[in-house]
Formats: structure tokens, C-alpha cells, sequence
């Protein structure tokens, strides 16, 4: 008989309930509401064992739901994902036998990351607006504000639902007094909170009620003041660097009066809401950490030990480096032949490098400039409807900012899969906006002096070409 304790028959009861009601949605429910849903629960891991987590396994059983009923169409970037995973693979078996079902558990929760681009992509096909995926990536963050408040509110004490350890919140740095979000990584908290604020405030120059306007501004606001309480210098240096090459590329579209507004307006919001999480809360280390920053060359100095400790490792195995997960489980306590146990180098670049060699550093190249050649011809374009390629605009956007914020932290460890979910969904939403916005017709003109869209005579103007078209050439 099975020893288990409280906690860990809460936690199958609740697997197996869960499992079964998801795989039943997912057959009968069309994929227009079951993804969105699963989307807005990537962040909140309720189950997280040494073998992966509750939402991989229920990546695996919507898209296996899914695949039964036949509602999902070929894989996006089939080639460079099939790439990634061939070059886990050699990468694990070169590794120490002893690590092998390390690596296994981490190319399964790979897996579950792909299926979601996948199922991120057939959602954007299969919408009538994008509007409505827009809307459920601003409730997705609304979600994690509300989570990061919570948290704030909590301070460093451990809050457990029904006792249960593993439906915790996650704890805050106590020693850093700083906000970890439900992430559980400061770094990676920071980076979504940007994510968070370029796709907010897009959304305010795509909405005419004066109303909706300010509840954004509110929520612009809110993710401005749990990014401070995050204390990632980091994170605060993407979002200025994202923030001026947002107003670059939306010049026209916004205008002066736009370009002013939000100058002046993020300014002072910025300076309120910093001003609140300075005065009233014990999470306050954000500009007592940029006034001590110090460098070594181009190495900061909270960089100084991991960058050079994982470059040693790299010059050990650099073709195909260590295996693909970094950190393995209970590591301390095993003895394995040949492996050192290292720092994660909270730099991105340098831990697929470190994991995967130059091979896996070529494959995942081929999978971010896959993605990068799908926006970029999309965003550039003058034609077709301008909401879709300012839409396209905002994702490429986001995608640069990703990859430069993983410059100081690296979203691929396996106690992250959360936020691989969201990024993997949100390629492939990119990836299906670039490929609807190439075949759209226009539907309505941006109008920069309103900062609001005009609407055309007929209100089904493009509306089947934007539809069907964008199918059409992606099938």
C-alpha cells in the first residue's frame, strides 16, 4: 500500500479530478474556450512535483482531447521544434546515466510547451476577431496583479490553502525584501509585468469609451507598482529600452498628442507609484539596487560569479553541452561521476549553451529567427488591415523584449514551466496574427488624432476575409 500523507492525497485527488474534467471539456467544449481557459491558468500551478506539474499534464490531455476530435490543424514551426527537441535529446544521452530521467522529465514538460504554441496558434486561427485574444492576454495579467496584491499584502509570511503546502503562495525574497510573484522568480516576474504593460497599453489606443481608457491606465499603473516591488533592475531596463522602441514603432499611429500623453502620463504614474511602494510597503529595493550597480567590463556585479561559472562549463562540453536540464533534482545529495554542480547564470544564452552546446544553441537559433521571419515581413507591411499589423507590431515588440530581458535571467529552467506556457502560447498567437494579417483586407483606418480606431461604413467590412483568408493561406 501506497504511503501517503494528507498533503499528497489531496494533491492526486485533485490531479485525477482535474485531468478527467479538462480531457472531458476539451472533447466536447469547442478549442475557442478551453484554450483561453487553460491560457489563464498557465500562471497558477497548483500541483508542481519533481516530475513536472499539474498544467503540463493538462496541456497533454486538452491536446490530446483536441486531436481526438480533429480540431487541430498542422503545428506551426514544426521543423525548428523538431530540431530543439532532437537536440535535447543527444545532448541527455551524452550526459551521465545517472541524470537520464532528469533529462526525460524536462523534455516532457518541453513537449507541453510546444503543444501550447500549438494550441495557442489554432486559437488565434480559429477566432473571428483577434480582439478577443487581446482581451484574454489583458485578464491574464489582470490575474497576476491581482495575485502580485495579494502577495504584497501577505508580505513574507506563507499562506497555505487548506494546509496544504503545495496550494501555497509562493514566498517573497525576505532576505532581498522583494515581490516574487506567482512565478516564484523575481526575474521572471519582472519581465511578465512588462509584457504586461506594453500589451496594456496598446489596448488603451484601440478602445473608444473614456471609461475603458482609464481602467487600463489604472492597470498600467498597478503592473508599474508590483514591477518596482519586484526590485529587477533588469526588468525595469527592458521596460524603458521596450517602452521607447513602442513609441518608435507607433509613431504615426499615435501621434504627437499620443507621444506626449504617454510621456508625460507614464511619467507621473510612474513617479506615483513608486512613490507608494517606497512609503508603504517593506518592498523598496529596486533604486537602492541601481544606485549600487557596479560593473566589471560588461559584467554586472550580481553577474560576476555565474557568467564565468557557466562559461567553465561550457568550455568543458561545447558541442553539446551537460544535458538540458541545469539543476537536477535532490543534486546535493547525489554523487555523479564527472558533473559539478553550478549556479543557474541567470543569462539565457549562456544556459542553453551550458545545456545544449553550440547544437542546441543553433536549434533554439532556428526557432527564435522562425518565429522573428514570421513577424517581421507582417509588421513591416503597409497593406491589409491596419488592427492586425499594429497587433503583429505590439507582438514583435514583446518579442524583442523577451529576448533582451533574458539577457539577465533564463526563462528554460524546469521549475518555470509555468512561464513557458504563456511565452510558447503567445508565439504562437504571433505566428497566426502575422500569418491573418498578410491575407487581410482593410477593416477600418487607425486614426491618430482621436487615438481611436474609425470605423468603416459596413461593419462587415473585411470581416470573412480576415476570417477565412488567414485560414486559407495558412492551411
Amino acid at each position: 500500500m501506497l504511503d501517503l500523507s494528507l498533503s499528497h492525497y489531496v494533491q492526486l485527488i485533485a490531479a485525477l479530478t482535474g485531468g478527467t474534467i479538462i480531457f472531458v471539456i476539451g472533447y466536447v467544449v469547442p478549442p475557442q474556450k478551453t484554450i483561453p481557459a487553460l491560457l489563464l491558468l498557465a500562471p497558477f500551478q497548483i500541483i508542481a512535483t519533481r516530475y513536472g506539474s499539474a498544467n503540463m499534464v493538462l496541456t497533454y490531455l486538452l491536446a490530446a482531447a483536441l486531436l481526438m476530435r480533429g480540431r487541430l490543424s498542422a503545428p506551426p514551426l514544426l521543423l525548428p521544434m523538431s530540431l530543439v527537441v532532437l537536440a535535447c535529446i543527444a545532448s541527455a544521452l551524452m550526459a551521465h546515466r545517472a541524470t537520464w530521467s532528469d533529462h526525460l522529465y524536462y523534455l516532457i514538460s518541453l513537449g507541453s510547451a510546444f503543444l501550447m504554441l500549438w494550441l495557442g496558434y489554432q486559437w488565434a486561427r480559429l477566432v473571428e476577431s483577434l480582439k478577443t485574444v487581446v482581451a484574454v492576454v489583458i485578464a491574464l495579467d489582470v490575474l497576476v496583479v491581482i495575485y502580485c496584491f495579494v502577495q504584497l499584502l501577505v508580505g513574507f509570511d506563507r499562506i497555505a490553502l487548506f494546509g496544504v503546502n503545495e496550494f501555497a503562495l509562493t514566498s517573497n525574497w525576505e532576505g532581498g525584501q522583494r515581490l516574487a510573484g506567482p512565478f516564484n522568480a523575481v526575474g521572471i516576474t519582472a519581465e511578465f509585468l512588462v509584457l504586461g504593460i506594453l500589451f496594456v497599453t496598446w489596448q488603451i489606443f484601440h478602445v473608444e469609451k473614456v471609461s475603458s481608457r482609464i481602467l487600463l491606465v489604472c492597470l498600467v499603473g498597478a503592473n508599474l507598482a508590483f514591477l518596482i516591488a519586484t526590485g529587477n533592475r533588469g526588468g525595469f531596463l527592458t521596460l524603458i529600452i521596450s517602452s521607447f522602441l513602442f513609441v518608435y514603432v507607433f509613431r504615426r499611429e499615435i501621434g504627437f498628442k499620443g507621444i506626449v500623453a504617454m510621456g508625460v502620463g507614464g511619467t507621473l504614474l510612474f513617479a506615483a507609484t513608486a512613490t507608494v511602494i517606497i512609503t508603504t510597503t517593506d518592498f523598496n529595493q529596486l533604486f537602492v539596487r541601481l544606485s549600487e550597480t557596479e560593473t566589471e567590463g560588461l559584467v554586472p556585479d550580481t553577474r560576476s560569479v555565474t557568467w564565468p561559472a557557466a562559461i567553465e562549463g561550457i568550455t568543458e562540453r561545447p558541442i553539446l553541452g551537460h544535458g538540458p536540464r541545469f539543476r537536477l533534482q535532490n543534486e546535493f545529495e547525489r554523487v555523479i561521476p564527472g558533473r559539478t554542480i553550478r549556479p543557474y547564470p541567470h543569462n539565457l544564452y549562456l544556459f542553453v549553451l551550458y545545456t545544449l552546446g553550440i547544437v542546441g544553441f543553433l536549434a533554439w537559433g532556428s526557432f527564435v529567427a522562425a518565429v522573428g521571419l514570421r513577424l517581421a515581413p507582417a509588421a513591416l507591411q503597409a497593406r491589409g488591415d491596419p488592427y492586425l499589423n499594429s497587433l503583429v507590431k505590439l507582438f514583435a515588440i514583446a518579442f524583442l523584449a523577451v529576448l533582451v530581458d533574458q539577457i539577465k535571467v533564463e526563462f528554460l529552467r524546469f521549475n518555470l514551466t509555468d512561464y513557458w506556457h504563456i511565452l510558447f502560447a503567445l508565439a504562437g498567437i504571433a505566428v497566426a496574427a502575422a500569418e491573418r494579417a498578410r491575407s487581410a483586407v482593410p477593416a477600418y483606418r487607425f486614426s491618430s488624432a482621436s487615438l481611436s480606431p474609425r470605423r468603416p461604413a459596413s461593419p462587415t467590412s473585411g470581416r470573412k476575409d480576415d476570417l477565412h483568408g488567414g485560414a486559407s493561406s495558412m492551411a
